[in-house]
């Protein structure tokens, strides 16, 4: 079975970084994921910006504008089950 993988990092000036992991069975799985996590960020955020309808363009949109937060798709890795 394959994996997909996605790594949210903040980066705060005080040199402390926070990251969060994702993890889907399918990348459409994996984007209803990290769209969850920037709508519930949106307000805060972005206050000034609407948010796009479509769940990649609201992630492609918050990474764009929010410079302090990064994501990184690591790819997919094979699990084996016994």
């Amino acid at each position: 079975m394959k994996i997909f993988i996605a790594i949210i990092t903040k980066k705060y000036s005080f040199n402390f970084h926070n990251v969060n992991f994702y993890a889907a069975k399918t990348m459409l799985r994996l984007i209803n994921q990290l769209a969850s996590y920037v709508r519930e960020q949106w307000d805060e955020e972005l206050p000034n910006i609407p948010m796009p309808e479509d769940e990649q363009e609201q992630i492609d949109t918050y990474f764009e504008n929010v410079d302090y937060e990064f994501l990184e798709f690591s790819g997919s890795t094979e699990v084996y089950e016994p």
